[in-house]
């Protein structure tokens, strides 16, 4: 009886494994299949969103013909700053019609900037904005 026994343990063990395995698989499926369906019982934001713009400091050049024109949008902070959409800015840029100023400072300017911009902080601008023409369309940027 006793060998009977200890010749059971090694499939009683093997099923026991066999059925871990497939418990994880299935657990496995159903977590991925579950996070990949979007879910549909959950209620809709409470706020609509908001297209991502940049702040212009001054657009003389903006309503010129030809170039894009800024955006307003209440649901955007500082609404008394004209905004200007990513899709615009980035015909600005293409163009060449805009010049960029990233306001976040040096340490973040030399990680990643706009090609061509120019770092200056907002504790500089009022300083160095003789630096800039007067005349042309200037975009500033933080992220």
């Amino acid at each position: 009886m006793r060998a009977n026994r200890n010749s059971l343990f090694p499939i009683v063990m093997v099923i026991l494994g066999a059925l871990l395995m497939i418990g994880a698989l299935l657990w496995l499926v159903f977590a991925t299949r579950r996070a990949a369906t979007p879910a549909t019982d959950l209620p809709a934001p409470a706020v609509s969103p908001v297209t991502p713009t940049l702040a212009v400091m001054t657009s003389p050049a903006s309503t010129a013909p030809g170039l894009p024109t800024p955006v307003d949008s209440p649901a955007i902070p500082y609404p008394e700053l004209k905004r200007v959409s990513l899709t615009d800015a980035k015909a600005a840029f293409d163009l060449k019609a805009a010049v960029f100023i990233d306001v976040r400072g040096d340490p973040y300017y030399s990680e990643n900037h706009v090609p061509g911009s120019i770092s200056m902080t907002n504790d500089e601008m009022s300083s160095r904005m003789g630096e800039l023409d007067k005349n042309a369309w200037i975009i500033t940027y933080c992220t």
